[in-house]
């Protein structure tokens, strides 16, 4: 089987904090996990089967330390459980459900293309500065 790397630009990890807000669905994450300018990954809690919403277009929220990005159009394209693992013998799995969601930016208006352009600038900036 072939894999596709769907990705056409870099992605940058997101090591301060950020966090999503998914309107129809009602979902808050507080875990941002990357970005780049054509979409985004973050992690959620699944309580309502949003496993099934690959392909669906919804609108987000982005919002974090000193910036906030509203209602940025999207298409699910992938969601996925993270793998975990069983340190306490006593831990529930039933109620762990994590999820890994990512997300492909659609139309964006210019303002929205121009803050998720100026984010993903200053991400790329203060990775050059690290390295």
């Amino acid at each position: 089987m072939q894999t596709h790397n769907r990705r056409l630009t870099p992605r940058f990890a997101i090591t301060s904090s950020g966090a999503v807000h998914v309107f129809q669905n009602q979902i808050v994450s507080y875990s941002l996990l990357d970005i780049s300018e054509g979409g985004l990954a973050f992690s959620y809690k699944n309580k309502s089967g949003q496993e099934d919403w690959i392909e669906e277009e919804r609108e987000i929220d982005l919002f974090g330390e000193g910036f906030f990005i509203s209602e940025l159009p999207v298409r699910i394209v992938s969601d996925k459980a993270f793998e975990h693992c069983d340190v306490n013998k006593s831990f529930n799995k039933e109620t762990l459900h994590f999820r890994r969601c990512g997300v492909q930016f659609t139309i964006l208006n210019l303002n929205q293309r121009n803050q998720v352009d100026s984010y993903v600038e200053l991400l790329n900036i203060l990775r050059t500065q690290e390295n």
